[in-house]
Order: structure tokens, then C-alpha cells, then sequence
């Protein structure tokens, strides 16, 4: 069988391919997302599903049903995204139906979703232009996101999105958001960067964020003097910065307002008739200046990241600092390794599971054999424990199914005592585990 199913917005090319081996479809898919060959544009748009009987299942298979890989629709569903996480602070069931006003509510957020579509242009630029990448951060009560677009001598265009929610069990302050949404930018700018770096030149790459308190951090890298989440962040963000810069790119962070901040609205969310020609198809109206103009609007600076022998004596005295701070013993559990349970089974990591857990049952059956025969000699026996006690007496050479099983259970133990943490086992707590 041939090959079918062809598709080009070149008129010339689809000439000379039969009409049996043509694409019949006028929207044909690539990778999930909906083409346009005669006007080489994606067409997006949004048509979930809706149910009769509102539930927090409906409402996640909605959300789900809608394919977007590329972080475009990111403001059209963000305040559906914030509605399902708030049925789950409110504790509803799968299919427990929803209350007469969550319903109301649902159904105005369905509203302002449904019936979405728009044009975005698939072709960019040619192969090894040079051009500038810059990524948006910005973080609200609700989420962080960030935004990453692509400017050419002809052009800008959004290339990628990333949002995420924060978790319902904290509370972080404003200035840890802003600096989680910063954290994401570099992590999506350093996966997008490898991606395109073999069909671009990028020299140059701008991180705009509107938190001044953020970037007075990342200028000025207090390691030694902020918590342990902010010094991980900044420990991240130097890590990839260098990485970066090491690749050849200029990074260059600066300061944005929040009114031009294209990814301020994947944080607070747009309906469908203000998404359509928002500024975060394309970005603010400053980056069609040139981009030797910028200095004046972003303030930006370099980021001189610290050799990694500073950054490794910065990240010892920190934990040094910690773990002498005698008021603050989950943050020294955090950092240290559980020193009090030892690792019976450290050198199994070598073998597969399957292995390991046979060795473990030949090792427990000799420790079974060898007890029993000094109980027959002692007036007061040894306990074996329960695990053990449950298997009964074994004289043939191969491992039963049963002493396999209860070595399974002995490594999940043993690994669960020697690295889940006090500070862990308490954020555990709602499950009940026993």
C-alpha cells in the first residue's frame, strides 16, 4: 500500500500527486492540531463537550477533552481550571452533582469558552535566521505562567505556553509565585531553545518579569540570607542561565509592566471574544520596536552567573547555616539525609527488582532456618517477625511465590524508612496512613 493522505499549501506540489493519494480532508490534522493548507494557518478552537449532569467528573472530562499541546488556549481555560480545582477544596464527590449556584457558575465559564476559533500563522520565518527569543513570567493568587514568543525581522508570534496552578494544601506569598513563574520561564526557554537551536540563530534571549522584588533577587543573588525554597529557585535559575550561556545565548532579564505583561492573562483568564485580538497572540506593542530600543523600556540586565565553584561553596555554607539553626528542624530534616534508619539494601540497586527480591527471599529463608535451629537449643526462643512468622516451614531448593512476595514487602519498607522524611510523612497525613 502507498502512502496517502498528502497535504501541502503548495497548489504546484498537490498538482502532481493523484487525487487518490491527496488528503480528501480540508482541515487536516498535524499532530492533533487542526491545519489550513490553503491558508497555511493552524485553526484553533474550542468545542468541549457538554453534559446534562454537572459533575466534578463532567467538569475534568470537559477540561480534558480539550487538545491544546502548545499552552495557546492557556487564558481561554484558565478559569475553568481554577473552578475545578475549587470543587475539590469544597470536597464534592466524582459524581456527586453539583449545587444550583456551582452549577450557575459552571455554565457561565462553559459559556465563555464554547464556540472559540482563530487563525495562527504555521509558517515563522526561514531556516538560520537570526532572531530574538523572549519569554514572559507572571504569577497571580490563582496560577503562574509563562509565555514564549519568536521575533524575526518580519514578525512576532507566540511559539509556547506553560501555566500551572498552585497546590491547595499551601499559601505561598506573591514574591515565591513570581519567582516559581520565573523558575518555569527558564525551564521552557531552555527546552525550547533546544529544540530550535539547530534552525535558528537566537543570540539573544529576553526573561521579563513584572515583580521587581524577583528580579532584585536573581541581580543580586543573596544564596546565603533566603529560605530554602528562594535559594533553590535562584540555584535553578543560575544553573540554567549558565547552561545557556555556555550554548551560546545572551541572556537578558528585565522589567515589564503588568498592563504589558502577555502572560498576565493566562493568570487571571479571558473569555473568547476578548482572546481573539489580545496582544498575547503577538505580544505588547514594545517588542515591535527594535530591539536596540528595549534597554530604555525593559531595564535590562545581564545575569552573571556565579563559577561553579562559588555556586557550590554558596549552596555548603547555606547548609551549613541551616543545619546549625537549632529553631528550625524540618527545614535541617529537609536538607539532610536520614541518618538514623541505615540502608540494609543499598547495594541491590545494582539489580533489577525481580533479582533483588529473590536474593532478599534467600536471605530471609537462611535468617528463618538458622533461628529455628538455636530455638531448638534455647529455653526461651527468638521471636521472628511478623512477616517471617507468616511463612511456613520450606525444604525444597526453589523460592515459593510466598517468600518472593513478603521479600517484596520488606524492600518497600526498608526504602520508605530510610528516605520518606518526618516533614513528608506530616504532609501525608490526610490519607490516614498507618
Amino acid at each position: 500500500m502507498n502512502l496517502r493522505e498528502f497535504a501541502s499549501n503548495s497548489t504546484q506540489l498537490m498538482a502532481k500527486i493523484s487525487e487518490k493519494d491527496a488528503s480528501k480532508e480540508q482541515l487536516p490534522k498535524v499532530l492533533g492540531v487542526a491545519w489550513d493548507p490553503s491558508s497555511d494557518c493552524f485553526r484553533l478552537s474550542c468545542t468541549p463537550k457538554i453534559y446534562s449532569i454537572i459533575t466534578k467528573r463532567t467538569v475534568a472530562s470537559t477540561l480534558a477533552s480539550i487538545y491544546d499541546p502548545m499552552g495557546w488556549l492557556l487564558p481561554l481555560l484558565h478559569r475553568a481550571k481554577v473552578f475545578l480545582q475549587y470543587l475539590w477544596k469544597e470536597g464534592y464527590d466524582w459524581d456527586t452533582p453539583l449545587s444550583q449556584v456551582h452549577k450557575e457558575s459552571w455554565m457561565h465559564i462553559y459559556s465563555e469558552m464554547e464556540g472559540f476559533t482563530k487563525n495562527l500563522p504555521r509558517f515563522l520565518c526561514t531556516k538560520h535566521t537570526e532572531c530574538i527569543l523572549v519569554t514572559f513570567a507572571d504569577a497571580s493568587v490563582e496560577a503562574i505562567a509563562t509565555s514564549i514568543y519568536l521575533q524575526s525581522q518580519t514578525s512576532t508570534c507566540l511559539l509556547i505556553a506553560r501555566g500551572k496552578l498552585p497546590s491547595v494544601k499551601t499559601t505561598p506569598t506573591m514574591p515565591k509565585m513570581e519567582l516559581d513563574a520565573v523558575t518555569l520561564a527558564l525551564r521552557v526557554t531552555n527546552a525550547t531553545l533546544s529544540q530550535l537551536r539547530t534552525v535558528l540563530r537566537i543570540p539573544k534571549v529576553f526573561i521579563l518579569s513584572d515583580s521587581e522584588i524577583v528580579l532584585s533577587w536573581i541581580r543580586r543573588r543573596p544564596l546565603n540570607n533566603v529560605g530554602i525554597r528562594i535559594f533553590n529557585r535562584l540555584m535553578e535559575i543560575g544553573s540554567i542561565t549558565q547552561h545557556l550561556q555556555v550554548s551560546g545565548h545572551r541572556i537578558l532579564f528585565g522589567h515589564i509592566s503588568s498592563q504589558h505583561n502577555a502572560a498576565d492573562c493566562a493568570t487571571r483568564g479571558l473569555t473568547q471574544k476578548e482572546l481573539v485580538d489580545h496582544f498575547w497572540w503577538t505580544g505588547p506593542l514594545n517588542l515591535r520596536n527594535p530591539p536596540e530600543t528595549w534597554s530604555t523600556t525593559f531595564h535590562e540586565f545581564d545575569h552573571d552567573s556565579s563559577p561553579e565553584g562559588e555556586m557550590s561553596k554558596a549552596s555548603k555554607d547555606f547548609k551549613e547555616r541551616t543545619e546549625d539553626t537549632e529553631s528550625s528542624p524540618e527545614q535541617r530534616q529537609v536538607l539532610m539525609a536520614r541518618k538514623d534508619e541505615l540502608d540494609l539494601f543499598h547495594y541491590l540497586q545494582k539489580y533489577s527488582l525481580r533479582n533483588a527480591k529473590r536474593i532478599v527471599a534467600i536471605i530471609l529463608r537462611y535468617i528463618r532456618i538458622l533461628v529455628c535451629r538455636i530455638n531448638a537449643r534455647r529455653q526461651h526462643p527468638i521471636k521472628l517477625s511478623s512477616p517471617l512468622e507468616g511463612v511456613s516451614g520450606n525444604n525444597q531448593a526453589k523460592i515459593s511465590g510466598t517468600e518472593i512476595a513478603i521479600a517484596g514487602k520488606i524492600l518497600i519498607k526498608q526504602h520508605q524508612l530510610t528516605t520518606i522524611t518526618p516533614p513528608i510523612l506530616r504532609s501525608l497525613k490526610h490519607l490516614n496512613i498507618k
